[in-house]
């Protein structure tokens, strides 16, 4: 990273209380444009305009081709089976804290807390000491939010038209 842009990074972060504006400005100028279509048609034909009513057009075509399998553990082998069923993690480092906040990828895109990853990024270094708090406070007290078990799936075009669900 530059040093000129570290700067305006650091000023941006110190003065987020004193001056919000420059905030704002500097996530709208990082904004980007949505890949999820204004409009999607299913495979019944029936268009679905409303995010949510896209969202659920793409979950029920997804739900519609995959198959759960009969048995997961028959194709794993009979080591892995016996394997203990804890992952045991004593402690996060502040490191390691950094070292993932620096590994994002510097895009619009948001978790359930609608924080753009690219801010997580930039703002690293104002955020690793309250998440070494609370990533530890988890591990230690075997808690986890359910926010932290929810996942995000961003349907891909595979071939034809954007526009129809069963083209992802």
């Amino acid at each position: 990273m530059s040093a000129a842009y570290r700067i305006y990074i650091d000023n941006v972060q110190h003065n987020i209380s004193a001056d919000p504006k420059k905030l704002w400005d500097y996530i709208q100028s990082n904004k980007g444009s949505t890949r999820i279509p204004k409009v999607v048609t299913d495979e019944k034909h029936s268009s679905h305009e409303t995010p949510d009513d896209i969202v659920n057009s793409f979950a029920s075509y997804f739900k519609s081709v995959y198959a759960v399998p009969d048995t997961i553990s028959a194709n794993v082998s009979p080591e892995l089976n016996h394997s203990p069923q804890h992952v045991v993690v004593s402690n996060i480092t502040f490191d390691e804290i950094i070292s993932a906040l620096k590994s994002l990828k510097n895009k619009p895109t948001a978790g359930p807390d609608q924080i753009p990853s690219y801010l997580i990024k930039d703002c690293r270094y104002a955020l690793f000491k309250p998440l070494h708090i609370l990533f530890n406070l988890a591990l230690f007290a075997n808690t986890f939010p359910n926010t932290w078990k929810i996942a995000k799936i961003c349907p891909v075009l595979k071939t034809g038209k954007f526009f129809h669900s069963n083209n992802f």
